[in-house]
């Protein structure tokens, strides 16, 4: 089974989950997001968890890494430990700019 951590350890684009993995990320990323977090979203690259979520109607882009920089987004960042270790969480707008 993948966890989140073992999931930020990646240096490429990885393969897509299968559906009970994916499911088992997004309710911990839901947990530590706020966000009904979509288990298909969930995409790891270069160190980074990227996934899409909902709060209520308004939906967001969010990432997971060490720290907000390799994320390549534009958002409200906070701080979550995972396993031990110190994360960073950024929840950004769907915009073009958050897109790329």
């Amino acid at each position: 089974m993948i966890t989140l951590r073992n999931a930020l350890t990646t240096d490429s684009l990885a393969p897509p989950l299968p559906d009970r993995e994916a499911e088992q990320l997004a309710a911990e990323l839901s947990r530590l997001s706020g966000l009904r977090v979509y288990p298909r979203s969930i995409v790891a690259q270069g160190s980074v968890l990227y996934f899409l979520g909902r709060r209520g109607t308004a939906k967001r882009v969010g990432a997971l890494a060490k720290t907000a920089a390799e994320t390549g987004l534009s958002g409200e960042t906070t701080s979550r430990t995972v396993e031990g270790e110190s994360l960073t969480l950024t929840l950004a707008p769907l915009t073009p700019p958050n897109a790329d």
